[in-house]
């Protein structure tokens, strides 16, 4: 509940831990030398090829309702146009009247429409990089479960690889960062589509890059996180193989400097989230965070909801049931059950 915007008292922080990871990541390209804009305009994106109010119609920031419905037809629309060859009288005459389809479509957008934007716009030569950061945590109600089924997962598999060495460990990453990333990728398909139909059409020297820089409360990085940085260290390690910098050891600082600062706007942020909600920061207690919930906690009849955790000693080593399970996936045989003849042996010797 904390962790998104719906918590009245975190939705401040909760915005500001986005806009300091953006923030971060275009502060961080600048500081090694490249050309960065934080929630740069479409059109600029786009080389302005499409106006301002194309692309609010093209790329609404509500997914649903008339705006959506609008974007659909509209992209329908570029799309059309871009397979015109434009060699005949007849292909001339359908531009036309696709071109008007598209201004009837642009008057129809409310005045109040709102575009969608990528956060940050990284720019070396021709190349360009969009980047949309995210936030996200384990404990979401749409991923809650898959999570901890998914950490389970893990947990069982490193101890039978540790029975069985041979055992590989995926990568992956949780379920909440895996949703968030398909969410980011799904939701800027029709502006990568249109980029590539520039490169197609000349318009674009090359193609324009997307990578969603999603990163856990908990600072777990998404695969996309490591490539967008990635990128940025790749142009590094190409600028200084021509000057006389070294560009090993500043493609590494760049590794380390970007990831340091996500790592730090993140626990920064949404450690102030926590403050303004009255979690306190001793793990042992559980306060109680919604609104309501809060005012009623406020009264001298109420008493704050505590659970006590166990220290690390008392806490077992196996948790019950996937003992089993460990050692299935490592290949060991469970031990061999006792004969009655030694059951009676044992029995016998006790007494």
């Amino acid at each position: 509940h904390v962790a998104t915007s719906k918590c009245s008292s975190s939705a401040a922080a909760i915005y500001a831990t986005h806009n300091a990871m953006r923030d971060a990541f275009a502060e961080a390209a600048r500081l090694f030398g490249l050309q960065a804009r934080t929630e740069p305009p479409t059109v600029d994106v786009l080389l302005g090829e499409f106006t301002k109010q194309q692309c609010m119609v093209l790329f609404p920031k509500k997914s649903s309702g008339p705006a959506a419905k609008r974007a659909k037809i509209a992209q329908e629309i570029v799309e059309e146009m871009d397979n015109l060859s434009m060699a005949s009288t007849q292909d001339k005459e359908k531009l036309n009247s696709l071109s008007r389809a598209m201004k009837q479509t642009v008057l129809g957008a409310a005045d109040d429409a709102v575009g969608r934007r990528v956060d940050v716009l990284v720019t070396d030569q021709d190349e360009n990089l969009a980047v949309d950061v995210a936030g996200t945590h384990p404990f979401l109600a749409n991923t809650r479960k898959k999570n901890a089924a998914f950490l389970t997962q893990l947990w069982v598999r490193e101890q039978a690889r540790q029975l069985n060495p041979a055992i590989v460990v995926g990568k992956e990453p949780t379920p909440s960062i895996q949703t968030m990333e398909k969410n980011k990728r799904r939701t800027h398909a029709p502006l990568l589509q249109i980029a590539k139909a520039q490169q197609h059409k000349g318009v674009r020297a090359k193609s324009l890059t997307f990578k969603p820089a999603v990163m856990s409360r908990l600072c777990e990085f998404s695969p996309g996180m490591f490539e967008a940085v990635e990128w940025i260290a790749a142009r590094l390690l190409a600028r200084g193989k021509n000057g006389p910098s070294q560009p090993r050891e500043q493609s590494a600082n760049a590794r380390k400097t970007m990831l340091d600062w996500m790592v730090t706007a993140t626990a920064t942020h949404f450690g102030r989230a926590l403050m303004e909600t009255g979690v306190p920061s001793c793990a042992q207690n559980v306060m109680i965070c919604t609104k309501t919930r809060r005012k009623r906690a406020r009264s001298p009849r109420s008493t704050a909801v505590q659970q006590r955790v166990l220290p690390a000693e008392a806490a077992p080593h196996t948790p019950i049931g996937l003992g089993k399970k460990v050692r299935r996936i490592s290949g060991l045989t469970p031990p061999p059950k006792p004969s009655q003849h030694q059951v009676e042996n044992t029995r016998a010797s006790l007494l």
